[in-house]
């Protein structure tokens, strides 16, 4: 099976910098403390920001801005990395990267839910797609992006014999505003995938 169709087929799982960058938020993934930036650059806590300047100003001028028509949400994602795809029936966006290994949408709705339920209903969501395949929870954390506080989980399941990894960010705000960012891949790109969710997501506001 071509793992591209595979791996896009997966989505049907959820349903629920530089000196001149100011700091504007940190964040915990797997353990690393990461420092974001206003630029929508990062680094690891303790190693200082990446002082590629070059690459920082042309991330920056080639971020295309989405805004959501559902909640007050906007990102931004760079058109050289990523292209536009339909993932999921209930995606307001969805895209993929241009070599078609590592993908995300994002799901936007009005509906009363708590933020602290939120872990529960996507592993209970994701283990009813699964059927009778086991999804691995593999951690959660708390963030905040662009002044929103968000959770995230981390886990793996199996879709047609092939195992994909997810790191679902979710917001809930005024109880009644929610975004689910949903990055998949294979297990063998994890800190890649950890990179580019976290590049996409210091850019929400």
């Amino acid at each position: 099976m071509d793992y591209r169709i595979a791996l896009a087929s997966a989505s049907l799982l959820i349903i629920a910098g530089s000196a001149a960058a100011a700091e504007f938020g940190r964040t915990t993934i797997e353990g690393r403390e990461i420092v974001l930036h206003d630029d929508g650059t990062w680094h690891y806590a303790g190693e200082g920001a990446k002082d590629d300047s070059d690459a920082q100003a042309e991330q920056s001028a080639d971020c295309q801005t989405f805004n959501s028509e559902t909640i007050d949400l906007s990102f931004c994602v760079d058109p050289g990395n990523w292209a536009f795809s339909k993932l999921h029936e209930n995606a307001e966006f969805g895209f993929q990267t241009k070599n078609q290994d590592m993908y995300f949408f994002v799901i936007t709705e009005k509906s009363l839910m708590e933020f602290e339920e939120m872990p529960e209903i996507i592993l209970d969501n994701a283990q009813r797609a699964a059927g009778f395949e086991r999804v691995e929870a593999l951690g959660q954390d708390d963030h905040v992006f662009g002044g929103k506080r968000f959770g995230s989980v981390r886990y793996q399941a199996k879709i047609d014999g092939l195992e994909i990894l997810y790191s679902t960010f979710f917001m809930v705000e005024d109880s009644d505003q929610v975004a689910q960012f949903v990055f998949f891949t294979q297990p063998s790109n994890a800190d890649r995938l950890a990179e580019q969710a976290l590049q996409v997501m210091s850019t929400v506001q």
